[in-house]
């Protein structure tokens, strides 16, 4: 990794398949975008070429092997990575790839918080349960605010302002990915994969709505 500088910070529209990166947006095919997402979901992790053709493409390992190395070779485009010195993306010869941006970041960009902001949809009632009793909060209180969340195993985890720690819990059909909070602290949005493929879900953690939407391309 290029440790001289610090890379600019990485925000991901998923709505757009975009990549934010300082002042420029980038605009990617859905593959590659979904590509983002799982690398970045692993982050500090070689993810192998098999595991992300499985992910992408299914069983199809002719097209999956072409387009991963488009798919990555675009990513390194729209971030200017350089693969001999990346910032981003480290290519592990003959294994797979990691996603090594420690120093910039993933964040919810302003199209989705404003989508998050009209989720309308019912969150399934095993993951709000989940969130209702490790915090003790009902849907009909005072809405707490979430102040951190992360990936913890298959569940996320919510730390609110009074200090309580609540859960978002998966099936085992199910994998979810790195969550993002608004900035209110009152929504939170996370990609979640199944074998149909994946979707990007914003939940209002004080009422437990939910909002799915299509693919990954998130984000």
């Amino acid at each position: 990794m290029n440790s001289n500088m610090k890379p600019p910070a990485v925000k991901l529209d998923a709505r757009a398949h975009a990549l934010i990166v300082g002042d420029r947006k980038v605009v990617l095919q859905r593959k590659a975008f979904e590509l983002v997402m799982l690398l970045k979901d692993r982050t500090g992790i070689v993810v192998t070429r098999d595991e992300i053709i499985d992910q992408l493409w299914g069983d199809n390992h002719w097209t999956g092997d072409k387009g991963l190395n488009q798919a990555v070779w675009s990513i390194r485009s729209a971030l200017r990575d350089d693969p001999a010195n990346p910032n981003y993306i480290r290519t592990v010869p003959r294994v797979g790839y990691e996603w090594i941006a420690t120093g910039g970041s993933v964040t919810l960009s302003s199209v989705h918080r404003q989508a998050a902001l009209a989720a309308g949809a019912l969150l399934g009632l095993a993951a709000f349960a989940a969130l209702i009793l490790s915090t003790g909060q009902s849907a009909q209180s005072e809405p707490q605010k979430a102040i951190a969340a992360s990936l913890s195993g298959n569940q996320i985890e919510i730390k609110m302002d009074t200090g309580c720690v609540g859960f978002i819990k998966s099936s085992l059909e199910k994998r979810l990915g790195e969550p993002v909070l608004s900035s209110d602290g009152l929504f939170v949005l996370f990609p979640e994969t199944t074998a149909a493929g994946c979707k990007m879900v914003s939940i209002e953690l004080r009422n437990g709505t939910r909002q799915e939407f299509p693919g990954c391309g998130v984000g």
